[in-house]
């Protein structure tokens, strides 16, 4: 029975608010999508029970975060053109990391058993 820990998702959830703050890579969507892509993949490699939900957990606070803003602050049409689509990337990155990963390890892994 595996015990239940907050851990991962505190890292993960931590992980994703903390990607954007590297200087010179928001700019950048590839370099953010394959940041947010292998952090997703390293916490799904150590914890692989549904691998892709590491990228909702990490790309989830900065949405959030986002849509916060856009309701106080306003600006739905620079969001719309602008954030959004960046968002998108990093959560399809996010996700697809935290299942591509863990994939390529058990194929790895059953290869080496055969």
């Amino acid at each position: 029975m595996q015990q239940y820990t907050r851990f991962p998702k505190i890292l993960a959830m931590a992980f994703g608010l903390g990607a954007p703050l590297i200087p010179g890579l928001l700019p950048l969507p590839l370099w953010t999508g394959l940041l947010y892509f292998f952090g997703s993949g390293v916490l799904g490699l150590f914890w692989p029970v549904k691998s892709w939900q590491w990228g909702l957990w990490m790309a989830g606070p900065v949405f959030i975060l986002a849509l916060i803003s856009v309701a106080f602050v306003g600006g739905v049409d620079i969001f719309l053109k602008k954030d959004l689509p960046k968002l998108l990337l990093i959560l399809a990155c996010a996700c697809a990391g935290g299942i591509i990963l863990p994939f390529l390890k058990n194929l790895v892994v059953k290869k080496k058993n055969q």
